[in-house]
């Protein structure tokens, strides 16, 4: 995980689109003209989807995003925090199974990245490549525990700085966030175990903030040892947030499509699409 934290998730919630969806994913843009490959995106801990909106719409309508909700935010809000790996996999696993067939990339960041290292695993057939951000193959020794105790667990959401203060202000929505917050370092923890032993085969797009102090960019390159194929890295000014920093939106999302329509998967499926 390292530091993955909330952000100002009423508004999100209320921002939310209005589309159809089922339990773990949605579809985060509507599109206007046919998709050519798919995106699905699962975001840092304690936060939803909606989080990285500001990301996504900067990415070409030739790619539909789908974003991954776990229980306890957003459109689960009313669901109780808490969830197994092994949870998370299949329930999305079998979602992107009932869609149309697209060549499929998983992006995730801090947290999400070892959920979408885990779901690679399961979907090797399926999977075109990964797109894993602030996140390395194992759990570092000083990442927070889900044991730590309420202040400093809140004291973590705060220092981020990508938590709204007057939601941790409010007792309500502070006691929420960091039950919230232990949940995913749990869960962070159990998926890193994942990520610290597995192997996939599709190709690996490392990305991460120059200045990030949790995930030191040196250390970004260790992803390849977790796949078969090929491994690239890639640094954008910022710390771990850096993805959600307005200045590096465009070139964020560059990277993205680029390496998207470049994968061999998305070749081929576009060359057996032409009539």
């Amino acid at each position: 995980m390292m530091n993955g934290l909330a952000t100002r998730e009423n508004s999100a919630a209320r921002a939310a689109p209005p589309y159809d969806c089922a339990v773990w994913t949605a579809e985060l843009r509507p599109l206007n003209a046919p998709y050519r490959a798919r995106l699905v995106v699962f975001p840092h801990s304690a936060a939803g989807p909606n989080t990285l909106l500001p990301l996504v719409a900067e990415l070409p309508t030739w790619i539909q995003v789908i974003g991954v909700t776990l229980p306890g935010r957003e459109r689960r809000f009313g669901e109780p925090p808490g969830t197994a790996v092994a949870d998370v996999v299949a329930g999305v696993g079998d979602e992107l199974a009932r869609m149309d067939p697209a060549p499929t990339f998983l992006l995730g960041h801090s947290m999400g990245a070892a959920l979408a290292f885990a779901l690679a695993m399961r979907l090797p057939d399926s999977c075109a490549g990964l797109f894993l951000s602030g996140q390395l193959p194992e759990r570092p020794p000083d990442a927070i525990d889900a044991a730590a105790g309420d202040a400093e667990l809140a004291a973590f959401l705060h220092a981020g700085g990508n938590t709204a203060p007057e939601l941790l202000a409010d007792e309500e929505w502070r006691r929420h966030l960091i039950g919230l917050l232990r949940s995913d370092v749990d869960l962070c923890a159990r998926a890193s175990r994942i990520s610290a032993a597995g192997l996939v085969h599709v190709p690996i797009t490392a990305m991460g903030g120059a200045q990030d102090p949790h995930v030191h960019p040196e250390l970004l390159g260790s992803w390849a040892a977790r796949s078969t194929a090929p491994c690239a890295t890639a640094l954008f000014p910022g710390r771990h947030f850096y993805l959600l920093d307005p200045a590096n939106l465009a070139a964020v999302a560059d990277t993205v499509s680029t390496v998207i329509r470049t994968t061999p998967a998305f070749i081929v499926a576009m060359r057996r699409a032409r009539p």
